[in-house]
């Protein structure tokens, strides 16, 4: 019975927190996963290839403002990850000419 038990304690149960390495810029570090963290990953990465080429900032600026609302929901305002993503976008604003807004 208790084995019965702890097997469907097993399949109900949330899966685990996986943690992942970032490696982008100088937020990198262990974090748990989840759906806005993995975003934020994902749209920084694409977002920053974008950038490389030049002639995909305004793609590159939309993506960089998903992940900044992916850092917001999944690490939190005052985290580094807003910081880098704030960076990030202004970065690319400053390459399109928008220097006011960069600011």
């Amino acid at each position: 019975a208790a084995a019965a038990e702890a097997d469907a304690a097993r399949r109900t149960a949330p899966p685990p927190s996986d943690e992942v390495s970032l490696t982008m810029g100088s937020t990198g570090g262990k974090l748990p996963s989840n759906e806005h963290t993995a975003k934020w990953r994902f749209m920084t990465s694409r977002a920053l290839e974008l950038a490389r080429r030049r002639g995909a900032l305004a793609e590159a600026e939309g993506l960089l403002r998903e992940a900044l609302e992916a850092a917001r929901l999944g690490f939190g305002e005052g985290s580094a990850h807003v910081g880098a993503a704030l960076s990030n976008l202004a970065d690319v604003l400053r390459l399109r000419g928008a220097h006011a807004e960069a600011r």
